[in-house]
């Protein structure tokens, strides 16, 4: 019977151990999408900027235009 319970503790220290590494796995994913996320919303930032800087100044558009032979 003590056998039974030692063999119970270790079953569940060595799935502990699994639920430990998966979740530093995890939050380094976490991370990884939030550093991603953030360069994003930066480069999103940057082309309104650049947006709306074009919508004054039209030579200046993001969009180019089409050629007069289309």
């Amino acid at each position: 019977m003590n056998n039974e319970k030692d063999n119970q503790i270790i079953e569940l220290q060595r799935r502990n151990a699994e639920l430990f590494k998966f979740l530093d796995e995890l939050n380094a994913v976490v991370i990884d999408q939030d550093k991603r996320l953030m360069i994003l919303e930066r480069q999103i930032r940057e082309m309104r900027k650049q947006t709306e800087q074009g919508d004054s100044n039209p030579g200046t558009s993001l969009i180019q235009e089409r050629p007069p032979h289309y």
